[in-house]
């Protein structure tokens, strides 16, 4: 008897555990329903479960196609459209001689230049 209620007692204590976590999660979903930054397991999930993971890797498989590409030597890529909060880290500008991330990356895939067209992007997608 005393060892089945320190189990039932042990999923007592994780059930209610997990009704907390996702008690957090719905009040932080209740005013923006993408908005999980701060409990990463969450934004995790969302990312997976709406697809904007596996789109933000469908875009990247692309641009990477570009830079390994020894006949391209001025990569011009678009900028990503889906950005993972776990996931997206920036991206380049269009300033080819920028420093930062277009001449080290241009330099990482041995490129004359890479730069992001975001004019293009904001003509797909006005703000």
């Amino acid at each position: 008897m005393r060892k089945g209620f320190r189990k039932s007692k042990s999923y007592m204590i994780a059930f209610c555990t997990l009704m907390v976590v996702a008690g957090c999660g719905i009040r932080m979903a209740k005013d923006d329903p993408a908005d999980f930054h701060g409990m990463i397991s969450l934004e995790a999930a969302y990312s997976l479960v709406s697809g904007e993971a596996a789109s933000y890797d469908q875009e990247y498989q692309n641009r990477l196609e570009l830079l390994e590409d020894p006949a391209i030597r001025q990569a011009k890529l678009t900028p990503y459209t889906k950005r993972p909060y776990l996931l997206y880290y920036g991206d380049l500008t269009q300033k080819i001689d920028y420093p930062c991330s277009n001449r080290a990356m241009a330099k990482y895939y041995k490129k004359e230049s890479v730069w992001a067209d975001w004019k293009t992007y904001h003509q797909i997608f006005p703000d």
